[in-house]
């Protein structure tokens, strides 16, 4: 039940930039928290969002301000953006609560630019590497990567920090690092994942893996197709896109 997961000290993290979708499921507790926004959408059986296209970054690539105007304006605007993404989170997040997990949303990246400068280049290389000639920043490289969005650097005082200039889909790995340093078990969530069989709990799977007690500290779902099957050269036979781990209380501070 629920106080058997709060005390596995188990968390739920998502990582996006992209705005999120205050909601209220009626007649319960299970409610988005105020840094979602006010006022919440109420959920209930008849209730459908109006438009799934919307909810991407703004073309700078920040999240965005949600627009002002009475609460009915409000909501309705929210509604017209609910997409793929706001559909996974609210659902994700009232699993971690039915549970009694702890959920996390981050966005170590708000602001990014487009292209990779020297600066981001050196700026990720560590200080040993800086002196060889084979990691010296050519012009021809920017060729190659004026396209490319980068999250800048976090500095050590950051509380995701420190972190090198990195595209914004390594950005999670600041955040999940920040989490295994702070809980026992981690599942991290892709922002188009999403929990179908809500009433099973995490530990039976926490257990079958071997993370429940340490044995192994990290489980990967497969991909699915497999590589074979779709013919993707690029695939990998792990989905990066759901993770389980256990942290620090459970693997040590090695982590």
């Amino acid at each position: 039940g629920g106080e058997a997961a709060a005390a596995l000290d188990v968390a739920i993290l998502m990582v996006d930039s992209r705005p999120p979708f205050a909601y209220e499921v009626g007649g319960t507790t299970l409610r988005s928290p105020e840094e979602w926004g006010l006022p919440r959408s109420v959920l209930s059986e008849r209730w459908r969002p109006t438009a799934a296209h919307g909810g991407g970054p703004a073309p700078n690539g920040n999240a965005g301000v949600e627009g002002k105007g009475t609460p009915e304006e409000v909501l309705q605007s929210r509604t017209e953006k609910m997409g793929t993404f706001q559909l996974a989170l609210v659902t994700n997040h009232i699993y971690a609560q039915l549970h009694g997990y702890r959920f996390y949303l981050e966005n170590p990246c708000p602001h990014l630019h487009i292209g990779v400068t020297e600066a981001d280049w050196n700026d990720a290389l560590e200080p040993s590497q800086r002196s060889e000639p084979k990691w010296a920043w050519r012009e021809g490289m920017q060729q190659y990567t004026n396209r490319d969005p980068v999250c800048p650097g976090l500095p050590a005082d950051h509380r995701l920090g420190p972190f090198p200039p990195r595209g914004p889909p390594w950005a999670k790995l600041a955040a999940i690092r920040y989490l295994l340093r702070r809980h026992a078990h981690l599942a991290y969530i892709d922002s188009d994942v999403f929990v179908t069989e809500v009433w099973q709990p995490l530990p039976p799977l926490l257990e079958a893996t071997g993370l429940l007690r340490g044995e192994r500290w990290i489980a990967a779902a497969e991909e699915f197709p497999p590589q074979k099957l779709r013919r993707d050269t690029r695939a990998g036979l792990a989905n990066s896109g759901v993770l389980l781990l256990a942290g620090a209380p459970i693997a040590g501070a090695g982590i």
